[in-house]
């Protein structure tokens, strides 16, 4: 079993060069040097089993990236080299990590295809170009097994990238008195708003015209 952890921070000098032009790590081979307990010795081990798991076949790098659970750890390893950033993209580890470590418990696939183009589509192309690449990569991507945990991922990439909102007011929805509470559901199509009457309503968006019954 191989054991190795990546890690966000800078690695320690003498285990990981880093090529400057294009920001990956540089191959390190070689087996371990220098007398045992000793600091080459024990970095020098690192670069040696470094190498060796680069050795392994995609798929069981994959298996093996796909098991770390920090997403932090995961975007790391993108920097390790062009082949692990292209098997973390390929097989979309960050999508997967930022979904389970946020317990987002995505509906079916097909029912988010189905609300991606009812809704979630048009709202995406109000952020400009940005958007607007963004609704065609997911677009090619609506048969993969975990598009909504893409989709989840993806979205809440564009959102932490946009420094500024601009809010209209869409409708007045009425209750008798005060209302504390107000939750979307996961397709963005359905909320809930719970009132101190101990009355709660659901409410449906319609439409590209923001029509709410």
């Amino acid at each position: 079993m191989i054991r190795f952890h990546c890690s966000a921070g800078v690695p320690p000098r003498g285990v990981f060069e880093t090529n400057s032009k294009a920001g990956y790590v540089s191959e390190e081979s070689g087996p371990p040097s220098g007398p045992p307990g000793s600091f080459s010795e024990k970095f020098g081990s690192a670069r040696f089993a470094r190498k060796r798991i680069s050795e392994l076949p995609d798929e069981m790098i994959e298996k093996i990236l796909s098991n770390l659970e920090d997403l932090k750890d995961i975007s790391a390893c993108k920097f390790v080299n062009r082949r692990w950033h292209a098997i973390v993209d390929r097989s979309h580890l960050q999508a997967l990590s930022f979904s389970r470590n946020l317990q987002y418990r995505p509906i079916s696939r097909s029912q988010t295809v189905e609300d991606y183009h009812l809704f979630t589509r048009s709202w995406l192309t109000s952020f400009g170009s940005r958007g607007e690449e963004l609704a065609r990569q997911l677009h090619e991507l609506e048969r993969h097994q975990h598009f909504p945990e893409i989709l989840f991922f993806r979205i809440a990439e564009l959102l932490a990238g946009t420094r500024f909102f601009t809010c209209q007011p869409v409708c007045t929805l009425r209750h008798s008195v005060s209302v504390p509470h107000a939750y979307f559901s996961p397709d963005g199509i359905h909320f809930v708003t719970a009132s101190d009457d101990r009355t709660a309503k659901i409410w449906l968006l319609k439409g590209d015209n923001n029509d709410i019954s």
